[in-house]
């Protein structure tokens, strides 16, 4: 039985990491080459993007739609923010709604009691810009440059910024470097305020050293 008290669960992904973190035979495909999907254009297309989810899994009830009369669910409005804030990484050049039937599909109806489905995107899109994440780093020095920072001066850097402690992810790149990957952060069950995580995700960060990859 759904949990009205669970919170929800707000992912900022870095993109940089997530291409970096492609196996080089996979990371060179001429395809993904020619959608300008490398390593260092990624993630100069957009700052972090951002995915909300509820914390627990609910029955999956509903289908991706751009419009849907039945239910009136209209997202067509949101549609040039989403490509600029919301791509694939696989293919950024694409119109994206494969992907974001995916991201509606496993994670959007989690909340679909709280949320419909244009709720929860414009509300994602609303969180991403609301905490601007990228601009908190940088205010505290930590830039994408490719240089090493340390896990905690990543965390205290978000934590002074917005008031809350974030969940901090990093994944491994091809030359063996921890590199930042993942920031969460929880959001109250109105899906308006940032609030405090009941749990964090487990990180394989590195206490010392943490990339952040260049864009």
């Amino acid at each position: 039985m759904y949990n009205h008290s669970a919170k929800l669960r707000l992912l900022l992904l870095c993109p940089t990491g997530e291409v970096a973190a492609i196996p080089p035979a996979e990371n060179r495909h001429p395809i993904l080459a020619s959608m300008g999907c490398g390593l260092t254009t990624t993630m100069g297309l957009t700052p972090p993007i951002v995915i909300l989810t509820a914390l627990m899994i609910l029955p999956r009830s509903s289908i991706f739609v751009l419009t849907n009369k039945k239910k009136q669910l209209q997202i067509k409005d949101l549609l040039s923010s989403m490509k600029a804030n919301w791509p694939t990484l696989a293919c950024p050049s694409s119109d994206g709604s494969e992907f974001w039937s995916h991201e509606w599909e496993k994670h959007g109806t989690c909340s679909e009691s709280i949320l419909d489905q244009h709720s929860y995107f414009e509300t994602s899109l609303q969180l991403k810009k609301q905490t601007n994440l990228l601009q908190i780093l940088e205010d505290a020095g930590i830039h994408p440059d490719g240089e090493l920072y340390s896990l905690n001066s990543i965390r205290s850097a978000i934590s002074d910024g917005i008031g809350y402690t974030p969940g901090i992810e990093c994944n491994v790149d091809e030359s063996g470097n921890s590199q930042l990957f993942q920031v969460y952060l929880c959001v109250d069950t109105s899906a308006t305020n940032l609030t405090d995580c009941p749990v964090y995700p487990r990180s394989k960060c590195s206490s010392s050293s943490i990339e952040f990859p260049s864009f």
